[in-house]
């Protein structure tokens, strides 16, 4: 008796400890949204003066990245931070990063209460599952009792089985046991498998056979326990489809069948006009180098001209690589396939913010590091991940497939069309070493001679703790080889920076990233002459916020989210981190790791708009104390 009263005191007792959690939840979902609904009412609200501020923008100057960050165009409330008379528009990531890190806060906090809904929901699911199975094998057994087919019924599985194992041997896609095969096409796969055995199934039993595979690769009860489990805390997302994949990949996801085929169209046509952009920045940027020769450079502006002739274009397709590459707004240039790739969530970005990120990224083909390897042409077609839907372009690209073998890591490579380069010949060489000066960028790069003097100490050093048995040690061998080879091997990789940081980064550069910004800075500055003092402005300010979180400053919404985060106990919240966590991250302010690009003020500042041909389109004074590089 005893232990039946505990039993039932114990599950009194866990029931209402359910209900007390699922209060919990239940109310941190109800705040975070009613606190959406606040912010979306507090963005509502206009001041007069910006109004009038913003359309009279030449009493602002704009010659700065402080006074850049100072403009009133930029709305660091809301989700998009701008949007021009075109519709082109630059969504602020700032805003649905911090939502996102609010979101999975919940659902660490809440863990138990969202996993006990999925199990809960998915048992009643899946019983619902088998009770369905289970009746369209009872109806089957029937109908094959009824018309006496089980003869045949068993001939046409083995027959579907046959055509399986044949279709696999060939490399086929064979959608029988396939999820994903509709209905009809199962019923197609039945019909094809009666007309080779010249038998026919009753039509009923042929629909139940379907049903009954249909099911059996679909449970269909999976996706309904994803989408109640992403429902409990609502997402923040942005409407632009090219920022949700699972509205580019899923109809359910965009709303149906139709909405998900008007997306993709959607894609196909902003990848078209990127393309477009693509190729004018390309010829820009080789019009540019043609200006450049002389006697002395010729034959290696030529070099640099056939390099970013051959880059191809990739279109964004729904890859493993691209969404792992394309975490937001983000463009790349690969030179193991010697292609351009634009993500998605770039493409409704104002023209000239793309023409500064193409510029930039078909400038690393002919960068310190790129243009000094070997350039080959690869035989055979390009291997393509496996994408849910294809990008058809109208497009004049190249149809051949190249790529970067980097010094020294091939010893006899085939079909070279450029052989190694000498970092000291490269046409931009005088550039470069302007970008060095702390007038200018400030670069940060490899020092040769410095490797050498450490190599050279570290190897003393070695030599001294063998006692006389150094022939035996490979450690010896390796830095002696390296003492004896750095310089040659520096002679074509000093332009590089290598992905082994070091804890001093001695092999780690950024010249990389500051020549790449030099060239689209010359194409930027090409781009704004005609245009008025207002398209000028316009224009600069298209492409700092393209740079994402540019300006350091919260805004008041944002402030409204951090103290939400700070109260629910959200550990990435400075006022809810360890003290260990906190000290670590002071350090990283103090120390901070090595970034293979210049703050993005300095990249501002003293590369776009020290330029004196952008300056005189901004009509802003001389920039004292800085100077620009030819």
């Amino acid at each position: 008796m005893k232990s039946f009263l505990l039993a039932l005191i114990l599950c009194l007792f866990s029931k209402v400890f359910a209900q007390e959690t699922e209060r919990v939840l239940t109310d941190a979902v109800k705040d975070y949204s009613t606190l959406q609904s606040d912010i979306e009412k507090m963005l509502k609200l206009k001041c007069p003066e910006c109004d009038s501020i913003a359309a009279n923008p030449s009493t602002h100057s704009f010659c700065s990245f402080k006074e850049f960050c100072e403009k009133p165009e930029i709305k660091k409330d809301e989700p998009i931070l701008y949007k021009n008379e075109k519709g082109e528009k630059i969504l602020n990531e700032r805003y649905y990063n911090l939502r996102d890190d609010i979101r999975s806060c919940l659902r660490e906090r809440y863990a138990d209460e969202i996993n006990g809904k999925r199990e809960e929901l998915a048992l009643k699911l899946k019983t619902q599952y088998l009770q369905k199975m289970m009746a369209a094998n009872k109806k089957l057994q029937q109908l094959i009792s009824k018309y006496n087919q089980g003869n045949a019924v068993a001939k046409v599985s083995g027959k579907i089985l046959n055509m399986s194992i044949e279709a696999g041997l060939n490399g086929e896609d064979f959608g029988w046991e396939k999820k994903g095969t509709s209905a009809v096409d199962l019923a197609a796969i039945i019909s094809v498998a009666e007309k080779d055995l010249k038998l026919s199934l009753v039509p009923e039993i042929k629909k139940t056979l379907a049903e009954i595979q249909y099911l059996k690769y679909n449970q269909t009860y999976e996706d309904e326990v994803n989408e109640m489990d992403r429902a409990l805390i609502p997402e923040i997302v942005p409407a632009d489809p090219f920022f949700d994949w699972k509205k580019l990949k899923e109809a359910k996801s965009a709303g149906g069948q139709a909405a998900l085929l008007e997306n993709r169209k959607k894609l196909a046509e902003k990848t078209q006009q990127a393309y477009g952009v693509f190729q004018e920045t390309q010829e820009e940027i080789l019009s540019y180098l043609e200006s450049k020769k002389n006697k002395a450079n010729a034959a290696m502006i030529e070099r640099a001209k056939e390099k970013v002739k051959t880059i191809s274009f990739n279109p964004p397709r729904i890859t493993e690589t691209l969404e792992k590459h394309c975490q937001g707004p983000n463009a790349f240039y690969s030179a193991k396939t010697h292609s351009f790739t634009i993500c998605p969530q770039m493409l409704n970005f104002p023209k000239m913010a793309l023409v500064e990120t193409i510029a930039h990224e078909v400038a690393h083909s002919i960068d310190s590091c790129n243009l000094s390897q070997v350039f080959l042409q690869k035989k055979g077609p390009s291997i393509a991940e496996e994408a849910p839907f294809e990008i058809e372009l109208k497009t004049t690209g190249v149809s051949k497939n190249y790529t970067t073998s980097f010094y020294g890591t091939d010893s006899n490579p085939k079909n070279v069309i450029q052989e190694a380069m000498k970092y000291k010949d490269h046409p931009f060489s005088s550039t470069m070493s302007c970008l060095k000066n702390p007038k200018s960028v400030g670069v940060q790069t490899i020092n040769v001679d410095e490797v050498k003097m450490e190599v050279k100490k570290a190897l003393e050093e070695m030599k001294k703790k063998t006692n006389g048995s150094e022939k035996n040690n490979t450690d010896i061998s390796y830095l002696s080889f390296l003492n004896e080879h750095a310089e040659d091997y520096f002679d074509y990789m000093e332009g590089c920076s290598f992905g082994s940081e070091g804890n001093k980064g001695m092999l780690r550069s950024q010249m990389q990233e500051a020549f790449a910004d030099k060239i689209s800075s010359e194409i930027v500055a090409g781009k704004l002459k005609g245009l008025s003092k207002q398209e000028a402005e316009k224009s600069i300010l298209e492409i700092g916020l393209s740079y994402g979180k540019t300006c350091p400053n919260y805004a008041p919404a944002e402030k409204k989210l951090i103290d939400f985060a700070q109260k629910e106990g959200c550990p990435r919240f400075f006022a809810n981190r360890s003290l260990q966590d906190k000290i670590l991250r002071g350090m990283d302010l103090t120390d901070p790791q090595f970034d293979e690009h210049p703050e993005t003020n300095v990249r501002l500042d003293r590369n776009l708009l020290a330029h004196p041909a952008i300056r005189k389109s901004l009509n802003c004074p001389q920039n004292k104390g800085v100077i620009y590089c030819e």
